[in-house]
């Protein structure tokens, strides 16, 4: 039995259909538009529905449906590429859904008068493929703009990618300089044989290895210091080793930044500290340590023995309310110095939260106020002085006044 075309055309729509591809059919010079059930689908149509140019064009995310519009005009146009291959979005109109398509397309033309007689093509979604293109874009930003070493390599161990901070971090120019090496040159020599006894059989059977590693300056051969995370990368669909991703966090910066942050608040003439969420004191600068006369650890086991016991009470009621509600604080209060006598300071607590909001520690800074404090009670005694100055000389005032009363009543009298 031999089909007719109409049947092999139908069968041949039927299976394209099953494989989840759409095809589509646009007459130019009638306007009719012929849409398979996948291809109503992927706009979020009804099998049956009415479809005209109009109806795809408005199923169209509005931000490409111009450039779409374009592409088809541009195929349809004699002398031009009869070809279209362009990626869109659709929406549907059932429910909104956002969906990514690609469309390939012909052009016929009419042989005599080159008239465009016929567009037809197939759409398939590609949603998954962009939503994974996108975010391996993003993971490529997150990468080149990190400060610390993010590295890439082949199943085989061949270096492929190096973040910027990498690059600068082992001293090498670009990628085509990583990209002659393997993964294992970028270990100080000495470690490399731990690499292969110990970390890499790690990521093979449990896909990761973490701990304190050295890698290698290339111009200078030193060994930098560095956290390691060393972990293998799946193919999503087969699960086979695709290769290996490296992210190292340089110990020596992070000494350097603790040092640089601890010069810097050992620089103030405030007293700082920092205290965890239980009121365990962490850390005091050297102008706290001078001031009170003690080392960190006494502070952090007696320091409440050097506020004034007439402050004492309303410390604490502070500092339990900022426990409470997590939210900074301010109060004035008495602290002794190291000489025995006690200053009056102006007290800043501020808490740092995690993402989750929650309270990691206080920052805390006390400001010395005290000749302030005392100018303040100089003006207050000197103004309650120059009050009672005044009140008295009303009183001479009123005195005298009421003697002159008398006298002029005197007079009038004789």
């Amino acid at each position: 039995m031999i089909d007719e075309p109409g049947d092999s055309e139908s069968r041949l729509r039927d299976a394209v259909d099953a494989a989840g591809v759409g095809t589509w059919d646009f007459y130019p010079p009638t306007g009719m538009l012929a849409w398979s059930a996948r291809c109503r689908a992927l706009f979020g149509l009804a099998p049956d529905a009415s479809v005209d140019y109009g109806v795809f064009l408005r199923g169209v995310h509005i931000d490409d449906r111009a450039r779409v519009s374009q592409a088809v005009q541009r195929a349809l146009t004699p002398g031009g590429p009869p070809r279209i291959d362009i990626e869109y979005r659709s929406v549907s109109a059932s429910d909104g859904t956002t969906r990514w398509l690609r469309g390939v397309g012909q052009a016929e033309f009419d042989a005599s008068t080159g008239v465009p007689l016929r567009l037809v093509g197939v759409v398939l979604e590609i949603t998954e493929r962009k939503q994974r293109e996108l975010q391996e874009r993003h993971l490529g930003q997150v990468a080149e703009s990190s400060a610390d070493f993010i590295a890439y390599a082949s199943p085989e161990g061949k270096a492929i990618y190096l973040n910027p901070a990498g690059l600068a971090l082992v001293g090498l120019g670009d990628l085509t300089a990583v990209q002659g090496h393997e993964m294992i040159d970028f270990f100080a020599p000495e470690d490399q044989q731990r690499l292969r006894a110990q970390v890499l059989p790690a990521v093979q059977q449990d896909g990761r290895w973490v701990g304190e590693f050295r890698l290698r300056h290339f111009r200078s051969g030193h060994a930098i210091p560095v956290h390691l995370n060393q972990f293998r990368v799946n193919d999503p669909a087969t699960g086979t080793l695709a290769g290996y991703a490296t992210v190292a966090v340089d110990l020596s910066r992070r000494a350097r930044s603790e040092a640089e942050r601890r010069f810097l608040a050992d620089s103030v003439p405030q007293l700082l500290s920092t205290i965890d969420p239980s009121g365990v004191l962490t850390y005091v600068n050297r102008r706290t340590r001078e001031f009170s006369g003690r080392t960190h650890e006494e502070l952090a086991l007696h320091w409440t023995e050097l506020v004034h016991p007439e402050d004492l009470a309303r410390t604490h009621a502070a500092w339990t309310a900022a426990q409470a509600s997590g939210r900074a604080y301010q109060l004035e209060y008495r602290l002794r110095r190291r000489d025995g006598e006690y200053r009056w300071l102006q007290h800043d607590a501020v808490p740092q939260h995690d993402a989750e909001g929650r309270v990691l520690q206080w920052v805390r800074s006390s400001t010395d106020i005290h000749e302030l404090k005392q100018a303040q009670h100089d003006l207050q005694a000197r103004d309650f002085e120059v009050s009672s100055h005044s009140l008295e000389l009303e009183r001479k005032l009123e005195a005298a006044a009421l003697q002159i009363r008398e006298l002029e009543a005197e007079l009038a009298s004789r």
